[in-house]
């Protein structure tokens, strides 16, 4: 039976607060697989530290209560906790999503970073490490869009660093199935400005289920419109964005029908388009967008 796309498929695009994350159920298991899941030498060297670490964060399986919540200004649009699970490397690519910044300016109200060190960092000392874990999600070096989370201090300056890493897919499936023809056919000589454009795009707003969404009258059909809003606002205020492009969004949110997911997303992906500035000389199938979150563990 295929999950209920309304609630897994927009999740990363609605949660915006991971306070609880791996305080409740993972707290144990962390703890449990960290100090029984692997033998380990009394001269382990760093590296294997490092490299146990980041099996640990892709094998544990973590549920949680989480709580939620989307804030503008003193306006609270959605409060409430709800159950999540993943492995510890999924939650923590969620995390980096839900921390997005565009064009330098938070995209999502979160505010999980300290419960993420507060949780994951006390159990990783218990095993005698000392860690950074980074997660990061940078879609493309030419688009002004990147979420980060940190869990850990930097190592000293005259630290013995060694490093593991791994990728874990970022939970935006939407922007896998974006039209790259059509794309190529219409973008004119920026064909990858616009793809890459139309993969994050509708990575936050997949077409089917924002539609489902905005046919709503809930709590979610607020979000995801706060949501619209919110990526018009920033592209307008500190992208190239114009007046045009947010009055078009707040004309499809006035009207006495449904608004409609395919005009509104591109009308964010032409404002997001002109913030992307990508090769020319370089083929647009070798510009697309990563939609996964690089996961790097520091040990010293």
């Amino acid at each position: 039976m295929r999950p209920d796309s309304s609630q897994r498929a927009i999740s990363t695009v609605i949660d915006a607060t991971f306070a609880l994350l791996l305080i409740s159920a993972s707290m144990v298991l962390l703890t449990t697989y960290l100090q029984t899941g692997t033998d380990v030498e009394a001269d382990q060297t760093n590296y294997d530290e490092a490299d146990q670490i980041v099996e640990t964060l892709n094998a544990m399986e973590v549920s949680a209560d989480v709580s939620v919540a989307n804030t503008l200004s003193d306006e609270t649009w959605y409060d409430e906790s709800r159950p999540i699970e993943g492995t510890a490397a999924e939650l923590l690519a969620e995390a980096a999503v839900a921390n997005t910044e565009i064009n330098g300016a938070q995209y999502q109200n979160s505010n999980f970073e300290g419960q993420l060190e507060g949780s994951i960092m006390n159990y990783l000392a218990q095993s005698g490490t000392n860690a950074q874990i980074r997660a990061v999600w940078e879609p493309n070096k030419h688009a002004p869009v990147r979420g980060e989370v940190v869990v850990g201090d930097d190592p000293p300056g005259d630290a013995e660093i060694s490093t593991a890493t791994m990728s874990v897919p970022s939970g935006l499936s939407g922007g896998d199935s974006v039209d790259t023809e059509y794309y190529a056919a219409t973008a004119g000589n920026a064909p990858a400005d616009a793809l890459i454009a139309a993969r994050i795009v509708e990575g936050f707003f997949p077409p089917i289920d924002s539609q489902y969404l905005l046919e709503q009258d809930s709590k979610e059909r607020e979000i995801i419109e706060y949501r619209y809003k919110r990526m018009g606002h920033i592209l307008f205020r500190y992208g190239n964005g114009t007046v045009a492009d947010t009055a078009a969004i707040d004309e499809q949110f006035g009207i006495e029908e449904f608004p409609d997911a395919v005009i509104l997303n591109n009308i964010l992906i032409e404002m997001l388009r002109k913030d992307i500035q990508t090769d020319p000389r370089v083929p647009a199938d070798e510009q697309e967008a990563d939609m996964t979150v690089d996961i790097t563990v520091q040990t010293w």
